[in-house]
């Protein structure tokens, strides 16, 4: 199988079709309706008491200036949820071991193109903020803020953002300083496209699962649209690209495979993107005999040689005999 970049003169030639889902409960009808394409779910003990904490400080009125940007990305449930106790270890900060079971504020942040971040080229930033007096960012220079404790040792101030690959359309988890992605430990610059599947998320002691949020595709990618013209992006992905993954993208080496889009006598071409977002065409070329296999090896030199004076990666091949 070939893999080559920028695959943006191709069109779609097929649709997933939406499968319907039985209504939701009124509060879950209005969550679903509210035009978030993803969500960043408290998930372990110790980031579920410190979205408590921050939700409280949030109704503190001399707090109500300084977290006035952060409310805008969090979403709490009218009810509260009972912290049961745990075995969790402390690290520090927030991280405590519960005594009996505590009624908490309960919740997500909100990942919406409505919502836009402080600065929409680089992302919504995610940390506990920058609130040192040298810092000339009223909101802490984050976004998605963490914790209400601004001297969490285990958080940095920006600790990682979440950015489109404006190539590609899809969402990327870019890491600032060190964190785990589904259990991969990710250094500052290291970057990767959030899958389908629910992710789970570590930054320092605190644990979230990232996941996607129904949304209409076409409105997604207008949003995306007027994104890309505010930051002056002029390459646009082709229409096949879906903002967000499919279920049926499998993985290859270090490429996510996407649709086919494109068939022919010998071969078939797939969309594909690398970790990091970057949009490829796939082409999947079947050899059936000594002599077609002959031809795919003679194609495959061809596409090395010119991929070898740009910036393309090495063309790797996986033929099927």
């Amino acid at each position: 199988m070939s893999i080559s970049q920028n695959a943006q003169s191709f069109k779609s030639i097929a649709t997933e079709p939406n499968t319907p889902e039985p209504p939701p409960a009124p509060e879950e009808s209005e969550e679903v309706s509210s035009g978030d394409f993803a969500r960043l779910i408290p998930s372990s003990i110790s980031s579920r008491l410190a979205f408590h904490n921050l939700v409280s400080s949030f109704q503190d009125e001399d707090n109500s200036e300084t977290y006035s940007w952060h409310q805008r990305y969090i979403h709490a449930r009218k009810s509260l949820e009972t912290l049961e106790d745990d075995d969790e270890e402390s690290t520090g900060g927030e991280g405590v071991q519960m005594g009996p079971p505590t009624h908490i504020q309960s919740g997500y942040w909100r990942l919406n193109m409505e919502l836009r971040p402080a600065r929409p080229q680089f992302g919504w930033f995610i940390g506990r903020g920058r609130w040192q007096a040298n810092s000339r960012d009223p909101h802490g220079a984050v976004d998605i803020l963490l914790t209400s404790n601004a001297t969490e040792p285990s958080v940095r101030g920006r600790h990682a953002r979440f950015i489109h690959n404006l190539d590609s359309n899809r969402l990327l988890i870019q890491a600032e300083g060190t964190m785990r992605f589904n259990g991969e430990v990710l250094y500052k610059g290291e970057r990767r496209e959030l899958p389908k599947e629910p992710s789970i998320l570590t930054f320092g002691i605190f644990e979230y699962k990232f996941s996607w949020v129904t949304i209409d595709q076409d409105l997604y990618r207008r949003q995306l649209d007027d994104l890309a013209e505010e930051v002056n992006h002029d390459n646009r992905p082709p229409l096949f690209m879906t903002p967000t993954p499919q279920s049926s993208e499998y993985l290859l080496d270090k490429y996510r495979i996407k649709g086919t889009f494109a068939t022919g006598s010998s071969c078939i071409v797939c969309a594909a993107t690398d970790m990091s977002g970057n949009p490829y065409a796939v082409k999947k070329i079947i050899a059936k005999n000594r002599r077609s296999r002959l031809n795919v090896d003679e194609e495959v030199r061809n596409l090395r040689k010119l991929t070898e004076n740009c910036n393309s990666p090495p063309v790797s091949l996986d033929s099927l005999f």
